[in-house]
């Protein structure tokens, strides 16, 4: 299991480079039901009036399996209205119902 400096190494090495609103540790291990075999899932967003088209990245990191997923912040708020009639929408708002921050502002921690 990765701890928070893992993550945060992790996420500045595959971080794009657009301006980062923050990031969030979703899933089991940001619920706190993660097991020792557990992925770690992690959802990027950035400020890129809408350039940026949603894409994740799969890969292993310290012997564990970890997915960031890369968000234009104001696409993501503006598809996730759509809850009612988009499926994906609303599974996108129960991932980051129960996220851990850990990069907001510019400031790591």
């Amino acid at each position: 299991m990765l701890q928070k400096k893992d993550i945060v190494e992790f996420t500045n090495e595959f971080l794009l480079g657009h301006e980062l609103h923050g990031f969030l540790q979703v899933g089991s291990s940001a619920r706190g039901y993660a097991m020792e075999t557990s992925d770690v899932d992690l959802m990027a967003f950035y400020n890129t009036n809408g350039e940026l088209t949603s894409k994740p990245i799969h890969t292993v990191y310290k012997d564990v399996e970890v997915t960031l997923e890369h968000h234009d912040l104001h696409t993501f708020m503006l598809d996730s209205l759509d809850h009612r009639f988009n499926i994906k929408s609303l599974r996108q708002l129960h991932k980051i119902r129960d996220g851990i921050i850990h990069r907001a502002d510019n400031h790591l921690g």
